[in-house]
């Protein structure tokens, strides 16, 4: 078993480097596939691939969701400018037939309604239209070691603009390693990996375009633990294949395990868009966005509540608020 672990984390290295060397800005499609979908996680930072441990697993990292012990369901709603709105929500189920934990998932993107524009109405047509993205995920994951634990998403994804549609699958896969010490976490994931999408025949001018595949390699500690008191320092690199590295750091602190407040800071780069004319004309420049939020654990009758909420400032786009709840039964 340990040299299944040993090959399995050996092929993340290769397929993470891999993913290193592909980088094609503004190349991929489908990018509602990375928009976290825990406030947890984006209070956070969205330092997350070492530190979950329950039903979000099935976007941060399939084998997180190893260690859910009883059944949990989870939602989370995102509201963005322009009436545009995010909605996910996941079931976990241990099954002990299987040996590990199933989960299913459902992600829905839509943008409200569209003015339509031409040249001859730069103000609108009076027409409006729709763009809608759909995700549906089934995970599983399941501990190879005491220590190990491996998990694999399969997703079915449509994608709709006006009249036109593309549809096909992808996948995640992600490993999780627990050393023992202070809760030291070590993980990886590649998420998104799969064919490419069109939204019409080649001979009618429709080209393919890729999945947004990404690689992530987190560690996540707590530096602080007591009987009333846990802090949790985490980190995370990515490397998108359609952009630049991205770093992220967050914190987390709990009070008896009943109370959480958590802050993070996103550190990407970008190029500069009037600068992109030659390679050797390029540019770079470095952002940095700030993320804060909280969390309460509540028993309610057979259930345990968690609602978590988070601020995150989206730079040009302002600042956006997201809400998360979860139930454990």
């Amino acid at each position: 078993m340990k040299k299944i672990s040993l090959w399995l984390v050996l092929g993340f290295l290769l397929g993470g480097a891999s993913a290193w060397g592909q980088a094609k800005v503004g190349t991929a499609g489908l990018q509602f596939l990375e928009i976290g979908v825990s406030a947890r996680a984006s209070a956070m930072g969205n330092a997350f691939t070492a530190v979950v441990g329950d039903v979000y697993g099935v976007y941060y990292n399939a084998a997180g969701l190893a260690a859910v012990p009883r059944r949990q369901v989870a939602f989370t709603h995102i509201d963005y400018p322009a009436g545009i709105h995010y909605e996910f929500a996941a079931l976990a189920l241990p099954v002990r037939k299987l040996g590990g934990v199933l989960a299913v998932s459902v992600y829905d993107f839509q943008s409200g309604d569209i003015p339509v524009t031409s040249y001859n109405f730069p103000s609108g047509t009076g027409e409006v239209t729709k763009a809608q993205d759909l995700a549906l995920g089934v995970t599983f994951a399941r501990y190879l070691t005491d220590h190990f634990s491996f998990g694999v998403t399969g997703k079915f994804i449509v994608e709709s603009l006006d009249d036109r549609e593309a549809s096909g699958w992808a996948a995640d896969v992600g490993t999780l390693y627990e050393t023992g010490f202070r809760n030291f976490r070590i993980a990886m994931r590649i998420s998104n990996f799969g064919p490419n999408f069109r939204f019409g025949p080649s001979d009618e001018g429709f080209k393919d375009f890729p999945l947004p595949i990404d690689f992530h390699f987190g560690t996540a500690i707590d530096v602080v633990q007591s009987s009333r008191h846990r802090t949790t320092l985490a980190f995370e690199g990515s490397h998108p294949a359609d952009n630049l590295e991205k770093f992220n750091t967050g914190l987390e602190y709990w009070y008896s395990e009943k109370v959480a407040l958590r802050f993070g800071v996103n550190i990407r780069q970008d190029t500069d868009a009037q600068e992109v004319l030659t390679e050797d004309t390029r540019k770079f420049t470095t952002g940095v966005g700030m993320a804060a939020g909280a969390g309460f654990k509540l028993p309610v009758q057979r259930f345990n509540l968690t609602a978590d909420y988070a601020f995150q400032d989206a730079h040009d786009l302002g600042s956006f608020h997201r809400w998360s709840v979860s139930f454990t039964f």
